[in-house]
């Protein structure tokens, strides 16, 4: 059986008479009530009271109300531990969740073997994990690191129903789905471990748990409103592992690359590295060389890449390819030996969606460690936007009355300089510029702050080939320096005005700075 390019590997599908103790061939048992060091406040125990299969495919894990061993209440946590555990893959449950405050149900994995330290530097993985007060949300969230780290997120769900929550964890990076949807993606540059190198802790094997906590420090404990038993009811437990035959799942960019998580290569040969992080480097690198890399680009646009490269000669060079076309070509240069790492960058542009690129030495002499790719920041269209030569240059102004804005020193949001619109008397004052732009799509935005008190001040952009567009600032008091933006502006005639207006009783007062036209 597959799911996409994974091939099943384990499973637990519950099947059993009703009232008998899940297969004890894929599982075992947590027991004990020692608060598991979150102060939950039930015994965990190894009886059908607490988790048994109903006779109709489902595992029932049920917290109880009673007082067992010292404890307040019973449960159970299951673990998969040295019957089913795993380095890398898909992983998922389809559950139906338990409600009222105090309960924490969770699916998720630990290491077998702990090689890199107690928790938290060997990682968790939470496949899973619901805030009984909260039922309709549901967490997944990675913890590692010597101090402690976590980060994570949340989903919430459509209904209190069944539902199939699931990680797919790669060395690169780890996905988290419910119901088939992707909402978070994190990355190997997110997360690391003081016993080791990068992809550690997430690169050695874990195994699942299955677990109803009550009380502690999560959710809290249970309140006069918790009605018990309580039950997560698990339709399945399924383990897939990447098919053989079927490419590496493409990296979301932005991202870092670890070099030797190529799809495919030609020559090449790994060794271990002393930059930092540790782990393999690509090497014995000669000309015509080459690995390839599956990626997933979210927008197409301009791209920035970084090859972290080391060489004892400025012999190396690196094409980097889509087929036959050369998207950029980057000179390595002598970095002082074959293991002191120093990074290169280049530009590329890149169509959205699935690509395979290739990184191609076209030059021998160098070793690889890790490639990076981002969106390029586009660079500002606007002149002296901040204000820095102290005047109005590139700027023209229009006003009713008096004139009303200056540029001065009086609290700028960045730099030495700002726009002010003030007068005395009521004023209506512009201050824009035109600048000449190829068509397609723009973005504008202004830091401001304000007094409040005007009859009108927005942010505009017209003269572009459409209606004039407005970011409304407000006519009440903008206290610290905020940012107003006009998204997606169609230019269609090869230029832009961009400014400010304000129409304000006499003292009223507006500073802007930062100003910003970029291409999308």
């Amino acid at each position: 059986m597959s799911t996409g390019n994974w091939r099943l590997v384990w499973s637990d599908e519950f099947e059993g008479a009703s009232g008998t103790a899940p297969d004890p061939a894929k599982w075992g048992y947590d027991i004990g009530g020692s608060g598991w060091g979150n102060n939950e406040k039930q015994y965990y125990t190894d009886s059908t009271n607490n988790a048994y299969v109903d006779g109709s495919g489902h595992l029932v894990i049920k917290a109880i109300k009673e007082n067992t061993n010292g404890m307040p209440y019973s449960s159970a946590r299951l673990v998969s531990n040295k019957k089913g555990d795993w380095t890398y893959g898909r992983f998922e449950a389809r559950a139906k969740l338990p409600a009222g405050k105090g309960l924490w149900p969770a699916i998720w994995m630990l290491p077998t073997d702990w090689e890199y330290g107690a928790w938290p530097v060997s990682g968790e993985i939470d496949i899973m994990e619901q805030r009984g007060s909260d039922p309709l949300k549901v967490h997944g969230t990675i913890h590692f690191g010597n101090p402690w780290k976590y980060i994570g997120s949340s989903y919430a769900l459509p209904d209190a129903g069944y539902h199939v929550y699931a990680v797919e964890w790669e060395p690169n990076e780890i996905r988290w789905y419910v119901d088939g949807n992707l909402y978070q993606t994190r990355k190997s540059s997110e997360w690391y471990s003081s016993g080791g190198g990068s992809p550690a802790p997430f690169n050695k094997r874990f195994h699942f748990l299955l677990n109803v906590a009550v009380g502690g420090n999560f959710d809290g404990d249970p309140d006069n409103a918790t009605v018990f038993p309580q039950t997560m009811l698990v339709d399945y437990v399924r383990a897939y592992e990447r098919d053989a035959n079927a490419a590496p799942a493409p990296v979301t960019i932005p991202a870092r690359i670890e070099a030797e998580t190529f799809s495919a290569m030609n020559g090449v040969q790994l060794e271990s590295t002393t930059d930092a992080g540790g782990g393999q480097n690509v090497g014995y690198i000669d000309a015509g060389d080459w690995m390839e890399y599956k990626l997933h680009v979210p927008a197409a646009g301009r791209y920035t890449v970084q090859y972290r490269v080391a060489s004892p000669a400025a012999t190396g060079r690196i094409q980097l390819k889509a087929g036959e076309t050369v998207l950029a070509t980057t000179a390595v240069p002598n970095t002082g030996g074959w293991q002191n790492w120093q990074t290169v960058p280049a530009e590329a542009t890149l169509g959205a969606g699935p690509i395979t690129l290739r990184v191609f030495a076209s030059g021998a002499g160098f070793n690889l460690n890790w490639i990076g790719f981002a969106k390029a920041e586009s660079p500002n269209l606007l002149k002296n936007a901040g204000f820095d030569t102290g005047d109005l240059t590139g700027w023209f102004e229009w006003h009713n009355r008096e004139l009303a804005h200056k540029v001065d020193r009086d609290q700028p949001d960045q730099g030495s300089f700002k726009l002010t619109h003030w007068a005395a008397g009521d004023y209506q004052q512009i201050t824009a510029q035109t600048v000449n732009v190829p068509n397609g799509l723009y973005k504008a935005s202004v830091r401001v702050r304000s007094g409040g008190g005007q009859r009108a001040l927005k942010l505009y952009v017209k003269n572009y080939g459409g209606a004039e567009l407005g970011a409304d600032i407000g006519t009440s008091p903008v206290t610290a320096y905020t940012t107003f933006t006009i998204d997606d502006i169609p230019v269609t005639n090869g230029q832009i005005e961009v400014g400010v207006f304000s129409d304000a009783k006499g003292g009223s007062w507006a500073a802007f700075d930062s100003f910003e036209l970029v291409s999308k």
